[in-house]
């Protein structure tokens, strides 16, 4: 995990250097860079193939961002992954964004810990779950259905 960290981070910095410096295709430091990011690159897709899928959008970003003339042919080509990618992850519908596991995670920590009535926390749940998610706001009177079991489970942890 934090090598995977430290290839996303390398790449950035070089992708950065390579967007703020005059160097050309033709430049000692540019052929350098260029070098050093292929190779980054390279060993990061060998470990694992969805490498540039799985980079912070900071670092897509910033690769989207060198112009062709500072690129190689085999950069270039990866940097239409790193837009692509990064188009992917804008377009993406929130829905897709939190998965059940993690969201009920999250909805238990505000059962746990918040101070919501049972309304709030049904309201918060829909928007938290999405799919699959039943209107079990619109049915009268399940509020206070659950509001006993919320407030029993949160005097355990006070």
């Amino acid at each position: 995990m934090i090598q995977r960290w430290i290839k996303a981070q390398r790449i950035g910095l070089i992708a950065y250097w390579l967007n703020n410096t005059p160097a050309t295709l033709e430049s000692e430091q540019g052929k350098i860079a260029r070098r050093l990011l292929k190779e980054e690159i390279d060993s990061a897709c060998e470990v694992d193939k969805l490498f540039i899928q799985k980079l912070p959008p900071s670092i897509l970003h910033i690769f989207s961002n060198i112009s062709n003339n500072k690129l190689d042919l085999k950069l270039r080509a990866l940097r239409i992954d790193f837009i692509n990618t990064l188009a992917q992850l804008k377009n993406s519908p929130d829905e897709e964004s939190t998965p059940t596991i993690n969201g009920a995670q999250i909805i238990a920590h505000h059962i746990f810990r918040g101070t919501g009535g049972a309304a709030r926390i049904i309201r918060f749940a829909r928007l938290v779950l999405h799919k699959g998610w039943k209107k079990f706001d619109k049915r009268p009177g399940y509020e206070n259905k659950i509001l006993p079991y919320i407030k029993c489970l949160r005097s355990i942890f006070r």
